[in-house]
């Protein structure tokens, strides 16, 4: 199947700029290859870290108060995720917390497609009760650290991987299309969402300068993932 890279952001607070921790994982022909993890200290006005999260996924303000931030790490990111394809569970969190921190710091927009595994797991095994990634994986048989981005990462990957051999893919393209989905989009001049049911309509990305530091507001749908 084609080569993708599965992605997971941890989040400090209920802002999605707030990203505390992210993994990237590349897959290759159905493989691990490599494997990519940081702390990040948060933007400075929304470092904060709620009991909630800390909970979640036990990092601190202690754990990163050495940490670079997202700016400082994002020239590697960047060329590590340009021009690939992404995957993610629940690609909506996810990506959103790419964008307000692309927004936040004024940083280039990379190129890239991306899928959701909630949604290719939702349209593939539609007898559970849950499509949260604990769920699924426990479906198939994955045991792993829910909320540890690394190990969400690599899950994400699995369960897309098993997707494929499920419907019998040999293209991360082939799938969405069998799933009836769409690939989502981001680039500099675009954001399409990974979607199942609604045609590809343009979201109106916000103005580079909209979002600036100090002017931060409170994401309050789903902040903190799947």
């Amino acid at each position: 199947m084609a080569d993708f890279i599965a992605i997971d952001f941890e989040t400090a607070n209920e802002h999605r700029a707030s990203a505390c921790a992210v993994a990237l994982v590349f897959f290759e022909k159905g493989r691990i290859s490599e494997e990519y993890h940081w702390l990040i200290r948060p933007p400075r006005g929304i470092d904060y870290f709620n009991p909630f999260n800390i909970r979640l996924h036990g990092i601190s303000s202690r754990d990163v108060a050495d940490q670079p931030q997202f700016n400082e790490l994002w020239p590697e990111i960047y060329r590590l995720i340009n021009n690939e394809m992404l995957a993610a569970h629940n690609a909506s969190f996810d990506i959103s917390v790419l964008r307000r921190l692309l927004d936040v710091y004024n940083l280039r927009y990379p190129e890239l497609e991306f899928v959701c595994t909630c949604n290719i797991a939702r349209r593939t095994w539609g007898q559970l009760t849950s499509y949260s990634l604990n769920v699924v994986a426990d479906h198939l048989g994955y045991r792993f650290k829910h909320h540890d981005a690394l190990d969400d990462a690599i899950t994400c990957g699995r369960i897309l991987i098993e997707a494929c051999t499920y419907h019998n893919c040999a293209s991360i393209h082939e799938l969405a299309g069998k799933l009836g989905m769409r690939v989502g989009i981001l680039n500099r001049e675009k954001y399409y969402p990974c979607s199942v049911v609604s045609p590809y309509r343009n979201t109106g990305k916000r103005s580079r300068n909209t979002l600036k530091m100090g002017e931060l507001k409170k994401d309050n749908i789903n902040p903190y993932g799947v």
